[in-house]
């Protein structure tokens, strides 16, 4: 048996990195307004509120932040899969376990949302009950966009992913603002 050396040709393309550049700047770009996104509230929260009151925000934000987190690791992983031409996996298909999987993780989280304050917090955070309960809900909604984001990275749609990201700023922003100047952490 005769070992055959391969030769690997590398040769640099200008336009792909041109285009690997403005993609990256679009998504970094995007990255930035979703990192102001979430924590937008908490600047808010603290003009019209005490530093007991963020703080007890924090916690369910933070708790929440924990489910983001998985989520986007989770979407991560199955976006390939599902947007892979050989897969027999459909994108609905995946939307449609994730969102079980998530509408789980709420249900379980809502009954022990108690339980959970009192076990990592304390007493001093049961207030933060009530805004975890409601934080928790937008899980399933943090899926699908995770999912749909990285959909249209690997197509190549970052664009796309900046508008998307746009809008929710748009809407989210000011909705913010007016809720939580009127309700509080709970807004």
């Amino acid at each position: 048996m005769s070992k055959e050396k391969e030769t690997i040709s590398l040769q640099f393309d200008i336009s792909l990195a041109k285009g690997l550049v403005k993609e990256g700047m679009l998504l970094t770009i995007s990255f930035i307004a979703t990192l102001i996104i979430m924590n937008f509230d908490k600047i808010i929260l603290a003009q019209y509120q005490d530093s007991f009151a963020v703080g007890i925000y924090g916690v369910a934000a933070t708790f929440s932040a924990t489910w983001y987190f998985i989520a986007t690791a989770v979407s991560k992983s199955i976006a390939p899969i599902a947007s892979s031409r050989n897969s027999s996996y459909s994108i609905p298909v995946v939307v449609i376990l994730l969102h079980s999987v998530a509408i789980a993780i709420v249900i379980v989280i809502w009954f022990f949302t108690k339980d959970i304050i009192l076990f990592l917090y304390g007493t001093e955070y049961i207030a933060a009950i009530p805004i975890l309960q409601i934080h928790i809900l937008a899980l399933p909604f943090v899926f699908f966009i995770s999912v749909r984001k990285k959909i249209l990275v690997m197509r190549g749609e970052a664009k796309m992913v900046l508008c998307y990201t746009g809008i929710s700023a748009l809407f989210f922003l000011p909705t913010a603002l007016l809720l939580s100047s009127w309700l509080g952490g709970v807004g």
